[in-house]
């Protein structure tokens, strides 16, 4: 099972977009902050990642059990 898991630009924004509704009235702040800080982007682009490695996981798994 050889998959290229990827996080795009677009999944890696609406992650931060969440994070910055989490905090009323701070969103711009909480934005800038995830923008500015790789290591603090890096911390939201790892559960993004986790769950796509279990999609495709599972996806590898129906299709061994479908066999």
């Amino acid at each position: 099972m050889a998959n290229k898991i990827e996080i795009n630009r677009d999944e890696l924004m609406r992650r931060v977009a969440e994070e910055a509704r989490r905090y009323p009235g701070q969103e711009r702040e909480v934005f800038e902050f995830y923008t500015k800080n790789e290591q603090a982007l890096a911390q939201l682009r790892a559960p993004l990642y986790e769950d796509k490695v279990l999609i495709s996981f599972s996806k590898w798994l129906i299709s061994m059990t479908l066999k």
